[in-house]
């Protein structure tokens, strides 16, 4: 179910999202899509080349497990694709008046539309409630299902209408087109904070067992950094944020920043809060994981949200701890 959206009382400037919106999607629409992109892509890192020489300097003592903790969220970072509007999305965006909802203005219509996602899940599916599309399903009943579950930002995928309309790629960088897998639904989403839970389905052991793998170091590497920071006396003056994404709709790069700002949001009687960051995003990377130094994955989930209007700052959606927008 989702949390209704409401007016917002702060004053941040929530300036436009970042999704990725084409006519065509080919491969022309998307040069100059990101030929007249007002940023620098400069910043961007290529998944291959990144090592702890990019990170801060005082985060290089963390060595090989924040990079290995890069690497493994750069495996589960997936563009996700969609192909048609749902009639039920909202006009308002961020609850703020005068300012329209992503995708408002087609509503009901096809769409060649793109952002960016994390996987957070694999499990077996040991029912009917949904299967994989392919032929070998559809004429093998028995034939293994995994649902894989994936975070991204509501405005990205608003609702199962959407996800139904949309397919993920998983490792889709510099040297691989990717792997597809359809979405089937939306579990959950709260509009105000702009964070959705997806789930979509495979049929293929190799694409299991490589996300799966890619969990397991994921949860092991902030597991250790999260330790770390909570036996240190130290605190960072500048707090760490990693974002992994599909600008323009390309292979995954990574880009690094520190915290800006924290900012507090209260959503339906819960408190939550969100950052602002200088961390290099573009229209591709709505819904992108956003990892902030420190972070408890099993209690606290950020993905990129927009950019200020000016463009100069960028910020993710809202956790709220109490986990209301259920």
């Amino acid at each position: 179910m989702a949390a209704e959206a409401e007016e917002l009382e702060d004053d941040f400037d929530y300036g436009t999202h970042e999704t990725l919106i084409l006519e065509t999607g080919d491969e022309a629409e998307l040069a100059i899509s990101k030929a007249l992109c007002p940023k620098s892509h400069d910043r961007f890192v290529e998944v291959d080349s990144f090592t702890y020489r990019n990170l801060p300097s005082e985060y290089r003592e963390d060595g090989e497990t924040l990079v290995d903790l890069i690497r493994a969220l750069c495996d589960l970072t997936v563009k996700i694709d969609l192909n048609y509007v749902t009639k039920d999305r909202p006009s308002i965006w961020k609850g703020i008046k005068n300012s329209s909802y992503p995708l408002h203005d087609r509503r009901g219509r096809t769409v060649s539309s793109s952002g960016s996602g994390r996987i957070a899940d694999v499990r077996k599916l040991d029912n009917e409630s949904f299967r994989c599309p392919c032929k070998e399903c559809s004429d093998d009943i028995g034939r293994q299902n995994w649902m894989i579950l994936v975070f991204t930002a509501t405005h990205v995928i608003y609702n199962t209408e959407e996800a139904e309309n949309a397919v993920c790629v998983a490792f889709f960088d510099k040297r691989n087109t990717g792997i597809r897998f359809p979405l089937v639904e939306t579990q959950w989403r709260n509009e105000t904070g702009d964070l959705c839970l997806l789930a979509g389905v495979t049929c293929s052991p190799d694409l299991k067992t490589r996300l799966w793998d890619a969990i397991l170091k994921f949860n092991a590497s902030w597991k250790e950094i999260e330790k770390r920071c909570e036996e240190s006396k130290e605190k960072r003056k500048k707090k760490l944020v990693v974002i992994v994404s599909h600008p323009h709709g390309a292979h995954k790069q990574i880009s690094v920043s520190s915290v800006k700002e924290e900012r507090i949001k209260h959503i339906n009687n819960d408190t939550g809060c969100f950052y602002s960051y200088k961390a290099s995003t573009c229209q591709g990377s709505s819904g992108a994981p956003v990892y902030i130094y420190g972070q408890n994955y099993f209690a606290d989930e950020r993905v990129h949200s927009g950019t200020v209007t000016d463009k100069s700052l960028n910020y993710c959606t809202t956790w709220c701890p109490k986990k209301k927008q259920n």
